[in-house]
């Protein structure tokens, strides 16, 4: 089988899988409707518990205004009783004032006949006048005091039924709150009940799909896969297929290589050229495609990319673009896998013999590479059949620049000086070039490093796991 009929059989392979995918969108609707009928049926008990906290609120509210009136009903008739009272007292005491008044001018005009003429003494007025008198204001203070005290006992006794009257309306008030709160946390957690759930139906539903439908087409397709391998020069044995999102994978054998350039040639970061010895590898063919992320993202495994593009099915076949390092990481361990060490990424692109260029030491063409900007943005996977390593592997150079696990280090290459420390922070190496880059930056030796968040429309990734 020629090398475009093997690309045409991965392309049938993501179809599948869209296939897969479609039977996810119809348990999803199915899931929306369901989750629209059960919202109906929570709004309705949280309005049934709303209505009911209302009406309690009214009832409380009438017996509030009803005990109010009653409260003070009773303190205006006693007020009235008290000021019928005070009158009284008030009458009696003019009386005595008035009588006392009379006694004393009897007194002054006894005084004064007595200084003008010596007649026997009168009776003595002056003491009877004067204890009239200090019982008249003796009744004066009590009837004050009396009207001072009733006056605050009727104060107290509003105060009391004011804050009786506020203390149930608080209450009233509190009760609608919690009625209305409680209704509103059974919504939601109805909601997140069936989000839960319809979240767990989908993932299993579609991992179920996606697996099936990608193990039957690996199955299908291994012989024919076999006889590619042939046909590149590869042993049989050195092509596989992940059925969890159908990358074919290229055996890289374990053994010595020559990693970075030789003096005088490349950059300074590609100094001192090294020997280097790596156990085999799996090394996917071609970089994850956008078609091949997506079933991460609807796996719920992945975010998305910070573009418009990946998820339009013209562009499936296109490499995944703007995924930052984590984002590359996280694909790959969902697969199985993880991002390659610069050391096996190098080794895949160049193979043993110091190779400059994936496919050899011939220069760069429009048939082995997208690359200086000829086609002005990315290809779809595997359009350089020309264009690959001594493993096998496709897109090696050019198209887009490809995540390693590495951090920014020099070399010697050394896997053990914590440069492969997941948790690190420094800058993380890419490898490969991209479409717009020229020539020199496509060499297999070549090194680029960006900040572990950094996205770009010409950075992507491809995914390798342990081999034998």
């Amino acid at each position: 089988m020629s090398e475009p009929d093997l690309i045409q059989q991965q392309r049938e392979i993501l179809q599948g899988f869209r296939a897969a995918n479609q039977q996810r969108t119809e348990v999803e609707r199915t899931a929306t409707n369901r989750h629209k009928t059960e919202g109906a049926n929570a709004d309705s008990a949280l309005s049934q518990a709303q209505q009911t906290a209302k009406t309690q609120l009214t009832k409380l509210t009438a017996e509030a205004e009803s005990r109010h009136k009653t409260e003070r009903s009773a303190a205006d008739e006693l007020l009235d009783k008290t000021g019928k009272t005070a009158n009284y007292q008030l009458t009696n005491m003019r009386d005595a004032y008035t009588k006392a008044q009379a006694t004393l001018y009897q007194v002054k005009l006894h005084h004064l006949l007595k200084q003008s003429s010596p007649t026997p003494p009168a009776p003595d007025h002056d003491a009877n006048a004067s204890q009239a008198l200090g019982r008249s204001s003796s009744l004066a203070v009590e009837f004050a005091q009396s009207i001072s005290a009733t006056v605050v006992a009727l104060k107290e006794q509003q105060r009391i039924a004011a804050s009786r009257r506020r203390a149930l309306l608080w209450f009233a008030l509190a009760l609608l709150v919690v009625a209305v709160l409680w209704g509103f946390s059974q919504y939601q957690a109805q909601q997140t009940r069936y989000a839960q759930a319809t979240a767990t139906a989908v993932v299993q539903v579609t991992a179920t799909a996606v697996a099936a439908q990608a193990q039957a087409t690996a199955t299908a397709l291994a012989p024919q896969i076999q006889a590619t391998a042939v046909a590149l020069g590869l042993e049989p044995t050195h092509m596989q297929i992940n059925p969890l999102d159908g990358a074919i994978y290229v055996l890289v054998p374990a053994g010595e290589f020559t990693m970075g350039s030789p003096a005088g040639v490349g950059e300074d970061d590609e100094h001192p050229q090294t020997k280097i010895t790596l156990p085999a590898f799996w090394i996917m063919r071609t970089e994850v495609t956008n078609a091949q992320y997506k079933l991460c993202v609807d796996a719920g495994k992945c975010t998305k990319p910070d573009n418009a593009r990946w998820d339009k099915p013209e562009n499936g076949n296109d490499p995944v673009t703007h995924v930052d390092w984590s984002q590359a990481r996280t694909y790959a361990a969902w697969v199985g896998g993880r991002l390659p060490t610069e050391a096996e990424w190098e080794k895949a692109a160049c193979g043993t013999d110091e190779r400059v260029y994936p496919w050899g030491n011939a220069e760069p063409n429009d048939q082995r590479l997208n690359y200086n900007n000829k086609v002005g943005h990315t290809s779809a996977v595997g359009s350089y059949p020309a264009g690959a390593s001594a493993y096998g592997a496709l897109d090696m150079a050019g198209n887009v620049w490809e995540w390693t696990s590495s951090q920014d280090r020099g070399y010697p290459y050394k896997a053990d000086d914590g440069r492969e420390d997941p948790t690190g922070e420094d800058a993380r190496s890419l490898r490969g070039g991209a479409f717009n880059s020229d020539e020199y930056v496509v060499r297999c030796a070549r090194r680029d490093r960006y900040n572990a968040t950094f996205t770009y429309r010409g950075v992507g990734f491809r995914v390798v796991s342990p081999g034998s």
